[in-house]
């Protein structure tokens, strides 16, 4: 088997082909993965040797031999067969064609091995004609469906028959003996006699795919005309499969195909080799598609997938099963079935509890509502409660009052600017604890460190080896010479960079190098310069926060001698405004969970209107005492100090400038042989080994090249050999030896740029930053208001609410709002006089003390408290279940994380970690349920006391939809995003601190209350049955006395007669009544059952009686 290693050897074999690089590499990549499609085919046909045996198996039982399909599929199956046969038999012969060092084939070998080949042709050839006539019957079955004579092609005899005449078309020529010898008329004109005879076997061996294909669409056409009736669905799967079949027969002969067409269109040899390799790639691709035969039939089929799991003794899988596989996947877990029970149980507790205020006259017409639309009693009175007569007086004084105030665009703008500097200062105050401690630590000693590393840097082996002996500039010359994107240099040039290369080569510098790249590498990463700078890099970060704490200072100093004092006059100029006797009733709380309740989705707006102008009315003595505080402290702490020259920070900085540049050159060095060793691990798993490679392979092509071409006059000839031997090494190795030497070249270059400077290292620095603490007192002024407690955030929390005034709302806003409250009022008189209906109802109703219902202690109490701890279970549930959204974010910004921390949300800050957490315990404590959800209720109720454990994320629904409303209002780079996310956090409430107390009471709450049902249902279990029509016995209730399939609970599951059972009696036989008479209940299930009322009684007007004594 011919191989070609250079350009100039795929031109001998394909002399007429233009694109010879192109040939080439087609060539060499084929016949480089050639001898792997045989290992490959050879295990894919034993496997399928295996599979098509039981193909044939199931195919041949007589439940499947229906129609002519499965004929021609079986004929298929058998071509199939030989074809993988003839496959392993031919492995070895083949791959003895590739080795140099095997002895020749014996010519009884070699006829042998050419039968083998013939006869594995025909047989595919007669499993793809096959495929085509298996597609054709399909087509006269589908097309002809209403000619009766043409339905015998569906007949299992008429593919039979069809294969057997197929066959003997094929084969009628086999037995003709030939005679293999040259011909001179093959070759006469340019061998056109030849190429005829390649295009037509190529036609009739490989067209045969595209009428599958053909046939196929014809084939789903015909089905889409016809009507979707149950039998043209199965039909519809039996073209599937033909299709299926015909696509993949398609895929697997279109490359040999093509190569076919070159071979007619070109007479060179080398495409016959070329055909060859295509042939071996196609054939691996026919003997997997043989081998999945049986999958597909298994797939597309319902009557062969029956078949096989009953020769495998599998139990056929029902539908139902298969449905419930179905509904598995979204299967209730453990913890929402437990859940659901305590739900039941919660739900009747409280229409007990109910039941009980309203006949002990003690629930009002607000609490019932509050209750009926899910909303906190204490949220519903405060909305409903409202003074509106007047809060909108009020409002019309507010308004009055502020259209007489003359507002001051320069105060306006003061205040705006103050809010900008106070969250400045509030972000600088949070670091004060840790700004005093590193200030302390004497920062000077590491800009002396950083300096005296750099200046030993030069002094280190790793800038000091065989590699700086290296021309850098001789290697990327070389390398400029197969740069396709740089204009090749003149012969005499190119042939003198050659030249050069080979020379520094034969000094042996460029593999020395080499081979300490390793070491380099790895001394690289352990330089103690890479603490110094790590050192510098905090002492950097602390500049910056010594640079904004002198920023701030000078802040403060405005603050305290201007901004407080008119602030305070300002809240002066504004009293007429907020001062009004009824100024706080104006401000109306507005809570998330109320919104979509009551429809009332303007109180956010309103709200947050006034809540700053009312809250100046309630806290305008906290106010003031905090502006006085705020300047007493700000004046003892800043005293007499000087303003800090921010010059002195430029000058440190400037003189800093060579050492940062040095740094990032350094830094970038060491991305470089991270790079580098990163390329030489491309395709081996350790360093030594790929190194080694690039070492060998590229000596080894070097020596050779210089002992042959030693007389070598072409400088172009031999820098394409070089480039041919670049490429093979790639291919053969992995390993891009211009690239490996160009990255080389650069880290050189680098290496000996950072010891250029470090020699010249010369950088002067007086002044540093413990000179600039000592002339100031920054240090003095951070301990004095850390000392003093100065509260940044309720200062700004003042102003804010000052600068409020000043953007009351106008006229159009007070015209909403009263709107607002004028339809707040219309509902306030209609629940006065529901209240008063209500009340006249109470004093009508007469109350039995003896009433079971008011049995019931503390009913209120205990129905809060079990429903509170269902709504645990629900809501944890419902945390788990939008466990993927709540991890989507990984962290927000500092604007966003600022924001949280102002309205107090520290675990939101980190919430990925806090969340995470959660989501443990969770899962515990589902795993806890599933150990609980098949025991008794009150084992059950263990659950409530693992739950307590879980305390969520802290954050109330109220502050969350707070910050989700500053959220909105912020200008932060993720904004969506963190809308987005609160959007999808909100509905979730997952602080579940709260419900901790009622869940560790959880257990005796239960405990009561199954108390209290026992006695209830001991008492009244007959009137219970009563009242849903059915009838207590005296006697055992013999099922002669009742009309059989008489279904008075219109359940066709359950038998007429129930039998509650204490376990002293053995009911086995009555559970299995062949007339399903009987509906056999424990008094646990037989509680469940009726509590959660799903019975259906039969409401006809002549329903079948169940007892025979009253039919008669």
């Amino acid at each position: 088997m011919p191989q070609i290693h250079t350009i100039e050897d795929a031109a001998v074999i394909f002399p007429t082909f233009p694109n010879k690089e192109l040939i080439f590499e087609v060539f060499t990549f084929l016949e480089t993965h050639t001898r792997k499609c045989l290992a490959v085919e050879f295990c894919i046909a034993i496997v399928g040797i295996f599979l098509t045996v039981f193909h044939v198996y199931v195919l041949t039982r007589k439940v499947i031999m229906k129609s002519s399909i499965i004929s021609v599929m079986l004929g298929i199956a058998i071509c199939d067969f030989l074809s993988m046969i003839m496959a392993i038999s031919v492995k070895n012969i083949i791959t003895n064609f590739y080795r140099d060092d095997t002895p020749p084939l014996t010519m009884f070998v070699y006829r042998l091995f050419w039968v083998l080949m013939h006869f594995r042709d025909d047989v595919i050839r007669c499993s793809t004609w096959l495929g085509v006539l298996m597609a054709f019957i399909r087509f006269l079955a589908l097309r002809f469906v209403s000619r009766p004579e043409f339905k015998k092609v569906s007949n299992i005899s008429f593919g039979f028959y069809a294969t057997a005449i197929i066959f003997l078309i094929i084969v009628q020529t086999t037995w003709i003996l030939h005679e293999l010898r040259a011909s001179d008329a093959f070759a006469a004109n340019n061998g056109i006699l030849a190429r005829i005879t390649i295009l037509i076997n190529g036609l009739f061996s490989r067209v045969d795919n595209s009428m599958h294909i053909i046939t196929n669409s014809n084939n789903s056409v015909d089905l889409r005309n016809q009507e979707d009736t149950k039998e043209n669905i199965k039909t519809e799967r039996t073209t599937a499969l033909v299709i299926f079949m015909a696509v993949t027969f398609f895929i697997a002969s279109l490359p040999a195909g093509i190569f076919i067409l070159f071979q007619v269109m070109y007479t060179d040899v080398g495409f016959l080799h070329l055909s060859t390799f295509v042939d071996h790639f196609c054939n691996a691709i026919l003997t997997a598609n043989a081998s999945i035969h049986c999958v597909i039939c298994f797939t597309m089929s319902s009557d062969y997938r029956r078949m096989v799991l009953e020769i495998l003794r599998i139990r056929r899988i029902s539908s139902h099963i298969y449905s419930n596989l179905i509904l598995l996947i979204n299967a209730l877990s453990d913890l929402q079935l437990i859940s659901e029970n305590f739900g039941v149980f919660s739900r009747v507790t409280n229409a007990i509890s109910l039941q009980a205020g309203v006949i002990r006259k003690e629930v009002t017409i607000h609490e019932f509502l509050s209750e009926l639309l899910h909303v906190n009693a204490t949220r519903f009175e405060s909305i409903v409660n409202v003074d509106v007569k007047s809060a909108r007086f009020e409002l019309n004084r507010m308004y009055a009052e502020s259209e007489k105030y003359k507002r001051n665009k320069t105060i306006i703008d003061m205040f705006t600017k103050t809010m900008g500097d106070l969250k400045f200062v509030d972000e600088v105050m949070k670091h004060l604890n840790s700004f005093t401690e590193r200030v302390e630590s004497n920062p000077g000693d590491i800009v002396e460190l950083v300096k005296k590393e750099i200046k030993n840097v030069s002094n280190l082996n790793i800038f000091n080896n065989n590699c700086t002996e290296i021309n850098e500039k001789t290697v990327n010359d070389f390398l400029d010479l197969f740069d396709s994107g740089k204009e090749p240099p003149n012969p005499q040039k190119m042939d003198e960079r050659i030249k050069k290369f080979k020379k520094s080569v034969s000094t042996g510098e460029i593999q020395k190098c080499i081979e300490l790249l390793p070491d380099v590498g790895r001394e690289f990463q352990t330089l103690s310069i890479w603490t110094a700078k790590e050192n510098y890099e905090e002492l950097n970060e602390l500049k910056d926060t010594l640079m904004k704490f002198a920023t701030v200072v000078q802040f403060w100093r405005k603050i305290a001698d201007e901004r407080i004092d008119i602030i305070r006059n300002e809240i002066d100029a504004t009293k007429s405004i907020w001062s009004g006797s009824q100024s706080s009733n104006i401000q109306s709380q507005h809570y998330q969970n109320t919104d979509d309740s009551l429809d009332d989705s303007m109180v956010e707006y309103y709200t947050e209107k006034l809540r700053n102008t009312a809250a100046i009315a309630s806290k305008h003595p906290d106010h003031i005492k905090i502006l006085n505080d705020s300047k007493l402290i700000l004046q003892m702490c800043l005293g007499s100090t000087k303003p800090v020259n921010l010059d002195k920070f430029t000058v440190f900085e400037s003189q800093q400038h060579t050492i940062v540049d040095f740094l990032d050159r350094i830094s970038e060095a060491k991305e470089e042989i991270f790079e580098l060793t990163s390329l030489l691990l491309r395709g081996s798993k350790s360093y030594e080994k790929n190194f080694k490679t690039v070492k060998d392979r590229l000596l080894e092509v070097l020596y050779k090249k210089m002992d042959s071409d030693a007389d070598q006059k072409n400088p172009i000839q031999e820098r394409n050999r070089f480039e041919n031997t670049f490429r093979m090494v790639k291919k053969q190795r992995g390993v891009d030896v211009p690239k490996v030497l160009g990255s080389i070249m650069k880290f050189l270059k680098t290496m000996k740029e950072i010891k250029d400077i470090s020699e010249k290292f010369n950088v002067k620095t007086d002044v540093s930053l413990g000179k600039i603490l000592k002339q100031s007192n920054m240090t003095d002024i951070a301990k004095c208001l850390r000392e003093k407690d100065f509260q940044t955030q309720s200062l700004l929390k003042t102003v804010e609410s000052v600068r409020s005034v000043e953007k009351f709302p106008g006229k159009g806003d007070v015209g909403r709002i009263h709107k607002y409250l004028m339809s707040l009022e219309k509902v306030q008189k209609t629940l006065e006089a529901v209240d008063s209906h209500v009340k006249t109802m109470h004093l009508n109703q007469k109350t039995d003390g003896s009433d079971l219902i008011l049995s019931l202690k503390n009913s209120k109490s205990l129905s809060e408290t079990i429903g509170l701890c269902t709504r645990a279970l629900e809501d944890f549930e419902k945390a788990r279940r939008n466990k993927k959204r709540l991890l989507s974010v990984q962290s927000f910004s500092n604007d966003i994380n600022g924001l949280i921390m102002d309205l107090d949300l520290k675990n939101w800050v980190d919430h990925q970690h806090v969340l995470l957490h959660m989501f443990n315990q969770l899962n515990d404590v589902n795993k806890f349920a599933k150990k609980l959800r098949n025991e008794g209720v009150l084992e059950m109720t263990t659950i409530f006391e693992k739950a307590s454990e879980v305390e969520g994320i802290h954050g109330s629904q109220e502050t969350l939809y707070r910050l989700y409303r500053t959220i909105n209002h912020t200008i932060a780079l993720d904004r969506d995003i963190a809308l987005k996310y609160f959007e999808d956090v909100l509905p979730l409430d997952l602080d579940f601190s709260k419900y901790q107390a009622h869940l560790k009471s959880g257990h005796i709450t239960v405990t009561s209350l199954m108390e209290y049902y026992d006695e209830i249902f001991v008492m009244t279990i007959s009137a219970l049955v009563y009242s849903q029509g059915g009838t207590m016995m005296d006697v055992f209730p013999l099922k002669e006395m009742f009309t059989i399939n008489s279904r008075p609970y219109l359940h066709a599951n359950l038998g007429p007669i129930f039998l509650i059972g204490d376990g002293s009696m053995d009911l086995t036989p009555y559970k299995n009544d062949p007339d399903n008479m009987y509906t056999v209940f424990t008094e646990e299930e037989f509680i469940i059952f009726m509590l959660k009322r799903e019975i259906k009684r039969d409401t006809n007007q002549n329903p079948m009686s169940c007892l025979k004594a009253v039919q008669s």
